[in-house]
């Protein structure tokens, strides 16, 4: 991560894909987010939150459902991956 940083840093634009969104906001200047293939927004990563990243993407509002949402989420996708 060192290296990407200090590429930015000389002004190379960097493309990162990531679903770790802590990592992603941590690492960005701003953040595009797709959903099927779409374009549904762009946040400056200073003033995002995983929120407003994962309800550009799921296209609604999560707001407090956030935790609800991520215990689903995850279990499906471990369900669709693992089993």
């Amino acid at each position: 991560m060192k290296n990407l940083k200090k590429l930015a840093d000389e002004g190379m634009a960097i493309i990162f894909i990531s679903s770790d969104l802590p990592e992603v906001i941590a690492m960005s200047d701003r953040i595009l987010v797709m959903r099927e293939g779409r374009q549904m927004g762009i946040v400056e990563s200073n003033n995002s939150t995983q929120e407003t990243i994962m309800s550009l993407a799921m296209g609604e509002n999560i707001g407090d459902s956030w935790e609800i949402f991520l215990k689903n989420y995850a279990q499906k996708n471990l369900e669709t991956w693992c089993c």
